[in-house]
């Protein structure tokens, strides 16, 4: 029984790594015969911890499909520590193979050009100003409610594990994750690096571009519940991707503090151009504000409390105490990209949303008023 190691595969792929880029570790697939992916991340954990990267903050273990991934920070004797690793699974009774990670190891392609894009922000749980601080600051966490969490790991698993294109998750390196452990790769990496953003993509092989995917669903995911869903499909109408991603925001609209629908550029956690660029120092506020005027929004009883005119809106209550608003008129706000890929509502339309939802911004007079501090 036997942990065999291809050393040379791995060799090259780290040559390559050092060459392209500055990334002091190195990624693996460890394989153990007859070992389901659960107990396999387990094996691996506890082989790995006596290195001297098995308890660096940037140690990832993932359970996919396909093997146990394992992106281990090594320092120049990597060689040792991938021929200890082996022996360790070895001792402890399992057989298998470890091998270079079949990770995406070149920038993934996606358009520049804007796409309908959904912003949420999912309800936490303890609120922001519940703590933990640190500094006086609110300690990097994820931090959702349990419920928004099985909710959103379910939506996150159908949005970008479709039918005939490759799902890829991670931070810098992107692995391949499948319908069947999506679920549970996400938790992972938002675990392991909090303040770094998380991103799970769907494309297709790029035409003539071996080993290259052109993007066609992002999810990306960042600190305290921020979540950004992109639909670039270009196979799909406008009004098809804006649908999809609305009734989405109407199936999670119970577990959200506030939704923001427009058009963003893919793999993004922000809006271009906002009005309010303080927005994102104000979490603890979300439920009460809004970054910009945009085509849809999901709103809170609170939101509806101070919103003006709305009669250029259609207003449904999707949700005990949320609120669905969309513009009466969406192609005013998909106009076609200019030269840059950038998407420019109309004025005029923007010019009125914003009168509407004027009392909903984020201005230095409400930040002063509500400053983020620790409750007592």
């Amino acid at each position: 029984m036997t942990i065999t190691v291809d050393l040379d595969s791995i060799r090259r792929r780290h040559q390559e790594r050092t060459r392209r880029q500055s990334f002091a570790g190195i990624d693996l697939w460890v394989h153990l015969d007859g070992v389901d992916r659960h107990e396999a991340r387990t094996a691996v954990l506890d082989a790995v911890t006596p290195l001297p990267g098995g308890a660096d903050d940037d140690l990832e273990v993932l359970p996919t499909s396909g093997g146990t991934y394992l992106w281990l920070p090594v320092g120049d004797n990597w060689t040792k520590d991938v021929e200890t690793l082996a022996a360790n699974l070895t001792a402890a009774g399992f057989t298998g193979e470890i091998s270079p990670a079949p990770v995406s190891t070149s920038v993934q392609l996606m358009s520049r050009a804007f796409a309908p894009t959904a912003f949420l922000a999912f309800t936490l749980d303890p609120p922001i100003e519940d703590g933990p601080f640190a500094l006086h600051r609110p300690v990097r966490r994820w931090g959702v409610t349990d419920v928004a969490q099985a909710a959103f790991l379910a939506e996150a698993t159908s949005w970008v594990t479709r039918a005939g294109m490759h799902t890829w998750a991670g931070h810098t390196l992107m692995v391949p994750v499948t319908a069947e452990d999506s679920a549970e790769v996400l938790p992972h990496l938002l675990d392991a690096r909090e303040s770094v953003p998380v991103i799970e993509l769907a494309g297709l092989p790029a035409p003539g571009e071996e080993g290259r995917e052109l993007m066609r669903r992002t999810l990306t995911l960042d600190l305290f519940g921020q979540s950004a869903w992109s639909n670039a499909d270009p196979e799909i109408s406008t009004a098809q991707g804006v649908h999809e991603l609305v009734q989405l925001i109407i199936r999670l609209a119970p577990h959200l503090d506030v939704a923001v629908l427009g058009a963003a550029r893919p793999a993004t956690t922000e809006f271009h151009d906002l009005q309010t660029p303080a927005y994102g120092l104000v979490r603890h506020l979300w439920h009460s504000y809004v970054p910009d005027a945009a085509p849809v929004l999901l709103l809170t009883d609170r939101h509806m409390e101070r919103v003006g005119d709305l009669s250029a809106w259609q207003v449904q209550e999707v949700a005990p105490g949320r609120h669905l608003l969309q513009w009466h008129r969406l192609d005013d706000w998909f106009t076609p990209p200019t030269e840059t890929g950038h998407v420019d509502p109309d004025a005029d339309a923007l010019a009125r949303a914003r009168h509407d939802l004027r009392d909903l911004f984020v201005t230095r007079a409400v930040r002063k008023a509500n400053p983020l501090r620790q409750r007592s």
